[in-house]
């Protein structure tokens, strides 16, 4: 099969275009700005190498509404050098200058006698020859998905280069009407050689990790985890799959739901005073950090599915402080263990000896450690 030659249109060549009403994602996806109905995107020229280089195919995805038109302008040139004003200038330079007009520069292309096509996103370029080829998507209207995947494909067909040399001629009904079959073809491969993309758990869409994680044995519906933890937890399924049953495993999977390590205790022997199990098969699990409660049933039921057959599991929250409501009160020898500032409301006091460690608040009543009662600061 004859070698094909791709130029792709990346993040850093869309650095360097010119975008008009138009926005670009750090995947290199162009979206629409709603700000215009008129789109226009001027690519920095894709050079052949030689002189009177030979041009392919242009292809893009693209998904519009009916009332939205894509058109594709395309020129080639063997030099960046033109007159303009009677002074001379670059083609890349203006063309890829956002602050010019851009039918202004579409003039330019009509003088370069452009080729252009009207509502398609995929584009032969036989005709077309010079060393520097020079690329003008438009789209009138406004669209939601994005524009994507631009590629250049040389020599645009698979199937010309395998006839006998008689049957060669470029452009011609045999070349143009092979460029259609070749075209599924290449297409069809492309998207085969980039399905491993979509196996990879760092760039997969997220609807395909709950997928691939289901295939793990792992249940993760509920929507519960974003997407970095998603990722994180499809990524690591092998290892925790390998550990599962084990007091490892529950500490992992607590990290990645939580960002923060939980307590595992395990009741071996039984426990005396019940407060982790009454039986070897009890297993508590302590977690200090605020969860929500809906977060915390299907936790729950996470851990639950890496635990051993007949075990009980308990997950216990530790809060982090506790608060006094409105007309409580504090009775005779009580500690408090928050070593936080204490503040009282203006025009409140306190009775009798009372130690609350902290450093003075800004404002307020302040209680400082001194072992003698409260001091006002």
């Amino acid at each position: 099969m004859p070698y094909l030659s791709k130029y792709s249109v990346k993040k850093s060549r869309l650095d360097h275009s010119a975008l008009h009403a138009l926005e670009a994602d750090e995947r290199g996806r162009l979206f629409c700005d709603d700000s215009d109905r008129m789109h226009y995107l001027f690519l920095p020229p894709f050079d052949g190498g030689k002189p009177d280089s030979e041009w392919g195919r242009l292809k893009f995805d693209i998904s519009v509404p009916d009332d939205t038109e894509v058109t594709i302008f395309c020129f080639a040139t063997d030099t960046l050098e033109f007159t303009r004003r009677h002074q001379p200038a670059n083609m890349q330079e203006f063309l890829c200058d956002v602050k010019e007009n851009p039918g202004v520069k579409l003039e330019l292309f009509s003088i370069a006698g452009a080729k252009s096509i009207r509502g398609a996103s995929d584009m032969l370029l036989y005709e077309i020859r010079g060393r520097y080829l020079f690329v003008c998507i438009r789209i009138e209207g406004n669209f939601e998905g994005p524009l994507s995947d631009i590629k250049i494909i040389n020599p645009g067909d698979t199937f010309m280069m395998t006839l006998p040399e008689i049957y060669r001629k470029r452009n011609s009904f045999l070349h143009r009407y092979l460029s259609v079959l070749s075209s599924i073809f290449n297409d069809f491969q492309d998207k085969i050689d980039g399905y491993r993309v979509n196996l990879d758990p760092d760039v997969a869409d997220k609807e395909l990790l709950v997928t691939y994680a289901g295939w793990m044995g792992i249940d993760l519906s509920g929507d519960f985890l974003d997407e970095s933890r998603l990722r994180l937890l499809v990524k690591e399924a092998p290892m925790l799959n390998r550990k599962k049953g084990t007091k490892v495993a529950l500490e992992r999977l607590c990290e990645i739901v939580l960002s923060e390590k939980c307590i595992v205790v395990e009741n071996f022997g039984g426990s005396e005073t019940g407060m982790f199990g009454e039986s070897r098969f009890d297993v508590t699990i302590l977690i200090k950090s605020f969860v929500e409660e809906k977060k915390k049933s299907q936790l729950y039921f996470l851990l639950n599915q890496f635990v051993p057959v007949r075990t009980h599991l308990r997950i216990i929250y530790l809060e982090g402080r506790s608060g006094l409501d409105t007309h409580s009160y504090l009775d005779i020898n009580a500690t408090v263990f928050d070593t936080r500032n204490g503040k009282l409301d203006k025009h409140m006091s306190l009775d009798g000896n009372v130690l609350m460690p902290g450093e003075p608040a800004e404002e307020g009543v302040i209680l400082s450690d001194d072992g003698d009662g409260p001091v006002l600061s």
